[in-house]
């Protein structure tokens, strides 16, 4: 037997405007309750992408401060400063004064979470460990500010300082301490010197991989980092 309705079998108009009503009202209450799950997914996407685009900044600035504090522990001996001395580099670099504005940056959880979930895993650990030793290279800097305040408060022989700029022939009165303090210094310039070049390759390794793992994680292959 064929299937070959009657007309009877279709029904009648308003029977059809009733199926059709009904049938739009289910999709469209399908549509609605999948709209805030799309509206969040969205809103999450957006958020994750600024906040790689902060931590790209974040990163810049960051690796701006480091080269900073390299630069004023590079200070070249003064001209004028016989080369056949031998003079202490401290002596001649000036006290560094106001570089501890960036101290408490920090690449925090959250930021690395945005690589981790995205399966970068090596990136964001290369990340959290540029994070650690940039503090530690500000730490070096607050101990060698520490001591030489120390060492200059202590008594000289003669006082030849000219402000900021401790000159190579000033002497401190014999002391084991003030022997200590200047050893320590000249080993602290050279460790902070060490310290801060590792980080000047290991922050432009970071930045040239930056953009190619924020578009793996964040699944976006037109991502670019702004600025």
């Amino acid at each position: 037997m064929m299937f070959c309705p009657s007309s009877a079998d279709w029904g009648s108009v308003a029977d059809w405007a009733g199926g059709l009503l009904t049938g739009a009202g289910i999709i469209a209450a399908v549509v609605l309750a999948g709209r805030p799950e799309r509206d969040r997914r969205r809103q999450e996407q957006v958020a994750r992408r600024a906040l790689a685009q902060f931590t790209a900044l974040k990163l810049r600035g960051m690796m701006s401060s480091v080269e900073l504090i390299v630069g004023h522990f590079a200070t070249s001996r003064p001209a004028t400063w016989p080369d056949d001395a031998r003079i202490d580099r401290w002596r001649w670099i000036k006290h560094p004064i106001g570089m501890e504005g960036d101290a408490a940056v920090r690449i925090e959880q959250s930021e690395l979470l945005t690589f981790l979930d995205g399966g970068q895993a090596e990136f964001a650990g290369k990340l959290a460990l540029y994070s650690r030793r940039y503090a530690s290279l500000f730490e070096l800097v607050r101990e060698y500010r520490k001591m030489r305040s120390e060492l200059e408060a202590l008594p000289v022989e003669n006082d030849d300082v000219d402000g900021t700029l401790l000159r190579g022939s000033v002497a401190w009165q014999p002391s084991a301490r003030a022997d200590a303090l200047s050893a320590a210094l000249e080993d602290e310039v050279t460790l902070i010197a060490d310290r801060g070049a590792e980080l000047i390759a290991e922050g432009n390794a970071l930045a040239a991989a930056f953009t190619r793992s924020a578009r793996v994680a964040l699944k976006e292959p037109k991502f670019l980092v702004e600025g």
